[in-house]
């Protein structure tokens, strides 16, 4: 498993010094856990300083290899004022956003999940769930093991078309919030990473106020998702909202569709007086957004503006005018006991923007989610303003953090997340804590020395 192996930096001019040192010892040792374990002494020994190398490499060859990277190409990030990175995670930055933005984390929404996703986390950490607020074999359950990792018998995922979680929107959920909680407890009560800020990106918020510590029982959740009949039977599923709106009766569940669309100017306009059933669900960038909606008028619609549409395997009725309908119902599904106030600036959609911590108030903010459209550029900006530039994304894939890039082109900011599809979890966190620390976010860099060291 490879490891982030940080060296700290006054000034560039040390640099090439440091690499050249390291240099040296690669060739004078046989021992590459000892040198990693020396350098990591060596790091927190240190007083603050301004930048950190990262090199990340998992054996003698490649820590050699990326030294010679480094020593080759480290200065061009001084020139371009752009991060010194490399395949394998390696980083070197000169503008640490971390030294003066504010920590995010990011929640997905359930549509991410993927057969698979965190499949080595609790083999990893095999004491991630033990002191938990959420009982543990509660917990266990709402995970879905036996489907969130299935496994043919040589040990290969199943085929994500045959999968039932896209089946269960349901088991969707509580599999996403659940892993979510355990990611941001796992983060932050073991590495000490404090975010001072969080967003959803449309069910995410599920995932936001569950696992950053709102709710006294966030598990309550989980058992009226499977107790009422919202989720499973009207807006998914049977889809029987459909009868109850004038405008889809008529429609059948069959007929409704989730479709992810590139355009390449703007976006076209959507005229429910034509006739079409379609309804903008997300704007995830201002060249990307999902359509939801009657499977014939998608079809039409893509085919009369020359967009590119992609049909999604979760089939949800969501953020959209069908969900009014349903709306009193989802504030009394969402209303439960809240926690202590923590000490996080949770941001959402308009009309609340910092939602008050309150049970009907974050209950209200979910329901206001759900009947919108998610703005994802005016809920991003909204953090922007707020100071955050350091975003994490906790969850499946690393969708958001990849449109938090394009909708702040330009300005200062950095993303990481904790999943990256096809890369094992040991992988992906080696990368991330590398990331975080060369751009000189607060953690425990003890935890994660004595993590380092010891795998």
């Amino acid at each position: 498993m490879p490891h982030p192996i940080p060296f700290a930096i006054s000034s560039p001019d040390q640099i090439d010094q440091i690499l050249k040192d390291l240099h040296a010892r690669i060739d004078r040792t046989s021992s590459y856990a000892e040198l990693v374990a020396d350098c990591w002494t060596r790091y927190t020994q240190t007083s603050a300083v301004p930048f950190v190398l990262v090199l990340v490499a998992s054996d003698l060859p490649s820590l050699q290899k990326e030294t010679q990277i480094c020593q080759q190409t480290w200065s061009r990030c001084w020139t371009t004022g752009q991060d010194w990175k490399t395949p394998a995670g390696s980083i070197l930055t000169p503008q640490p956003a971390g030294a003066t933005g504010k920590l995010a984390f990011v929640y997905p929404g359930i549509g991410s999940l993927y057969p698979g996703y965190s499949r080595d986390l609790l083999k990893l950490f095999p004491k991630a769930l033990d002191g938990l607020p959420v009982p543990q074999n509660e917990l266990l359950a709402m995970l879905h093991r036996e489907h969130l990792w299935p496994a043919d018998e040589d040990g290969t995922v199943t085929a994500e078309g045959d999968w039932p979680l896209y089946r269960d929107i349901v088991a969707q959920a509580e599999a996403t919030v659940s892993l979510a909680y355990v990611w941001t407890h796992l983060l932050r009560d073991r590495f000490g990473i404090q975010p001072t800020m969080a967003l959803g990106y449309s069910l995410g918020e599920l995932a936001m106020f569950s696992g950053c510590g709102c709710w006294l029982q966030p598990q309550e959740l989980a058992a009226r998702f499977r107790q009422w009949p919202s989720f499973r039977q009207h807006l998914s599923n049977e889809m029987t909202i459909l009868q109850s709106v004038p405008s889809t009766q008529g429609m059948l569940a069959s007929e409704w569709s989730n479709c992810l669309v590139q355009v390449t100017g703007s976006i076209p306009e959507i005229r429910h007086d034509s006739g079409e059933q379609i309804y903008v669900t997300h704007l995830n960038t201002s060249r990307e957004l999902v359509i939801a909606g009657r499977d014939r008028d998608i079809s039409n619609w893509l085919t009369r503006h020359g967009a590119r549409g992609q049909a999604l395997p979760s089939r949800l009725i969501y953020h959209c005018e069908p969900v009014k309908h349903e709306s009193e119902v989802l504030q009394t599904l969402f209303e439960l006991p809240v926690a202590e106030r923590p000490a996080i600036d949770f941001v959402s959609m308009p009309p609340f923007g910092r939602v008050p911590h309150d049970s009907k108030m974050i209950a209200r903010t979910l329901v206001n989610t759900a009947v919108r459209t998610v703005d994802w550029p005016e809920i991003v900006g909204l953090a922007y303003q707020r100071g955050a530039r350091v975003f994490v994304e906790i969850g499946p894939r690393n969708s958001c953090s990849s449109w938090i890039q394009t909708i702040l082109s330009g300005k200062p900011h950095t993303t990481a997340s904790t999943d990256r599809k096809g890369i094992d979890v040991g992988t992906t966190l080696a990368r991330m804590f590398a990331h975080l620390l060369s751009h000189r976010v607060a953690m425990s860099e003890a935890a994660v020395m004595n993590w380092v060291v010891s795998t």
